[in-house]
């Protein structure tokens, strides 16, 4: 990704953690950030909440109260590693505490988490405190990127967009304005978590207007704007009229899709009597900051989610020469196979066009259960079968892809092209490259020239030292595998109680815009290792032969990783790690 914060202040500060902290914050929340290294749906904080919520729907009836157990799992494990909590918390109480929880029966387990959150209730001072602190020390960059992957969660989680922090973060640090330390707590001051009021301007379709007086009455929909609010706001008014509502909200994101959802119930209705599929809403609004007069424009995102086709050009004729190809193939099979995959597709196209949500949600999970289908075991373990191999299978590679891809797209291509023409012969490398001249000490001069290059970028040098230091020894690569696949299991856990919060109750969970943005990735990575497989591979010529593939790859992998655990790694240990890839390749 392409860091639009770079430090080039006005005042001439420089600060390295102040950069690495606005850096940090760039990447874990950009739309386009993998679900690998995007920020957490939850943190320890937030699971406490999770775990109450699950527990009245476990009474209810509406979820089995294994689920609780899978919840609490992850609350102890979090606790533990969550830095802002270990400031509120010793570990020798947390332990404690666990003790408590483990021995008294189910009834009174909810009051040990409400415990919990009681001695945490001074969690949002404290975080940006520790923050603070770390910022004033520049070499802790370590505990700052913790306490950010803490604390941006716990954001969210109490009720901040996530497009609000991101698209502040750029403007409280962007580039041509005077910067100090102190700007680091003018940013954190702003999420006290005290509504505001804001006035939000939107077009909708002109026939709305013949429907002026119920909006009014019901909604407190405005159709008079002053035209002092829309000047520069550009729309097509051959096809829609400005309306306008007061809310309360946290933050100006939030205020427009609480405007758009209270328009929501109407517009289903209207388009289900009047069969239209034109769009309603216009592609962006105003929200306007009534105490400070502040105006900004925020695009409308069907569903709040990113779509690839929104922020990046693709070739249209290099996707209809891979689409036709992989039909081609996927039709000559003799088997189930092209109903099953066409399924698949289906599924995920309706979730991508719909409007709704809940529906889009529904829709990506069905693309998953639509290629699981045996009939003895449940959908969820079906899932974590077969699904989460492939998603962690290339967890690996993955790591070091977004590494390269911040690399090239942040150093001038000439520059680069020299750096690699020095240490491998050639003007462009492969992920296989990358990761041995990340790894290896054979390459540790080419490492640090490549950090002279980076010198904006303390979030990228940051990064190439963490990966590093975490990936020297075979046994370390082990355990991040490891790690990464039990918070998979715990996630898809959650979003398949997601999954039935809306079939079984009709509610809508909580934190679903993030959840269906995760859920869209796995799916999307799931579909293109299937096809892509089917495509290329003559060994693999059905969906059950990849899982089968895809799991002994996995198993051979751990195997390996587990011989000689505690040697530092090696190119013959990276190139079997990515070995998958090359099998493909081969084909």
């Amino acid at each position: 990704m392409k860091y639009e914060i770079t430090g080039n202040w006005k005042n001439g500060f420089k600060n390295d953690a102040v950069l690495f902290f606005s850096q940090s914050i760039e990447k874990l929340l950009n739309p386009n950030t993998d679900h690998v290294h995007c920020v957490s749906v939850l943190n320890a904080y937030s699971l406490l909440y999770e775990y109450l919520e699950a527990f009245d729907l476990v009474r209810k009836g509406m979820i089995d109260k294994k689920h609780l157990d899978f919840i609490s799992d992850e609350i102890w494990e979090t606790l533990g590693q969550d830095v802002i909590v270990n400031c509120i918390l010793k570990k020798t109480e947390i332990l404690a505490i666990k003790q408590k929880f483990s021995a008294v029966p189910f009834e009174e387990k909810k009051s040990v988490i409400l415990y919990l959150v009681n001695q945490l209730y001074k969690f949002n001072e404290i975080a940006k405190n520790y923050l603070l602190e770390n910022i004033k020390k520049e070499k802790n960059k370590t505990e700052l990127y913790l306490g950010l992957k803490s604390y941006l969660p716990y954001l969210i989680g109490g009720g901040y967009s996530e497009d609000f922090i991101y698209n502040y973060n750029k403007k409280i640090f962007k580039s041509g304005k005077e910067i100090s330390i102190n700007t680091v707590e003018t940013f954190l001051t702003k999420f006290d978590f005290v509504n505001q009021r804001f006035t939000v301007i939107l077009p909708v379709d002109l026939e709305i207007k013949q429907f002026q007086a119920i909006l009014e009455k019901r909604l407190s929909v405005s159709f008079n704007t002053p035209s002092k609010f829309i000047e520069g706001f550009h729309y097509d008014t051959d096809r829609y009229i400005l309306i306008s509502a007061s809310v309360e909200e946290l933050d100006s994101n939030q205020a427009s899709i609480r405007v758009m959802n209270n328009l929501a119930l109407f517009t289903r209705y209207y388009k289900f009597f009047s069969q239209s599929t034109k769009p309603f809403f216009g592609k962006s609004c105003i929200v306007i900051d009534d105490e400070s007069g502040e105006r900004n424009f925020i695009k409308i995102r069907r569903n709040g989610l990113v779509y690839l086709s929104e922020e990046a050009e693709i070739s249209k004729l290099q996707i209809g020469e891979t689409a036709e190809g992989v039909i081609t193939s996927l039709m000559t099979y003799e088997n189930n196979v092209f109903p099953v995959i066409d399924k698949a597709i289906m599924n995920y196209t309706n979730a991508y066009e719909n409007k709704h949500l809940e529906s889009s949600f529904l829709n990506f999970w069905a693309v998953l259960e639509s290629l699981c289908e045996k009939k003895d075991i449940s959908k969820i373990m079906q899932i974590e079968d077969n699904i989460l191999p492939i998603l962690s299978k290339d967890y690996y590679a993955m790591i070091f892809e977004a590494l390269l891809r911040d690399v090239t797209d942040n150093i001038p291509k000439n520059q680069l092209e020299g750096f690699f023409n020095t240490y491998f012969n050639k003007s462009s490398i492969n992920n296989l490259d990358f990761i041995n001249l990340i790894l290896l000490d054979e390459y540790k001069d080419a490492r640090i020239e490549l950090n002279s290059f980076l010198e904006k970028y303390p979030f990228i040098r940051y990064n190439i030292f963490a990966i590093n230091k975490r990936y020297e020894k075979l046994n370390s690569v082990k355990k991040d595998i490891e790690r990464f696949e039990t918070r998979l299991k715990w996630h898809l856990r959650r979003l398949y109680r997601a999954r039935n919060t809306i079939i079984h109750s009709g509610e809508t969970p909580k934190h679903l815009q993030y959840l269906t943005k995760h859920l869209m990735e796995y799916t999307s990575q799931v579909l293109i290792e299937i096809l892509f497989n089917l495509t290329i591979r003559e060994d693999i010529n059905n969906v059950e032969s990849l899982f089968i593939d895809v799991e002994l790859f996995n198993s051979t992998i751990k195997t390996y990783l587990s011989k000689e655990s505690k040697k530092n790694i090696t190119r013959e240990d990276i190139a079997f790690l990515v070995s998958y890839e090359e099998k493909m390749n081969a084909n």
